[in-house]
């Protein structure tokens, strides 16, 4: 997926998007289009939809991602996902952290 750009929850520069977006740092799986946020089920349907598996195959990985999704987060992150689910207009204060969040770590933002 070469025009994804996979950053960790814990780096400051997501931190910081988390806070601009939703008042507060949720712990979230989020896909970036555009103006648009999709959270949770929602960003898996895009990401896989976008990948041209079909919504069938969409689908059935949204009816999944809850089943996977707190146990995968607890094991590999110490931490269950926030009940957040759907799409979401851009905030305008959060559009400044965009161009860090698209960019691989060292080119725009420093990672700490």
């Amino acid at each position: 997926m070469e025009d994804v750009v996979a950053v960790p929850w814990e780096s400051e520069r997501i931190q910081a998007f988390l806070e601009a977006q939703f008042g507060r740092r949720p712990f979230v799986f989020l896909l970036i289009e555009d103006d648009v946020v999709h959270a949770g089920r929602m960003a898996v349907e895009r990401a896989i939809a976008a990948r041209g598996l079909g919504t069938q195959a969409a689908s059935a990985f949204e009816r999944l991602y809850p089943t996977i999704a707190d146990p995968f987060g607890r094991l590999v992150h110490g931490e269950a996902p926030a009940d957040i689910h759907g799409s979401y207009p851009l905030e305008p204060a959060a559009r400044e952290y965009l161009d860090p969040i698209r960019s691989p770590p060292g080119e725009s933002a420093r990672e700490t």
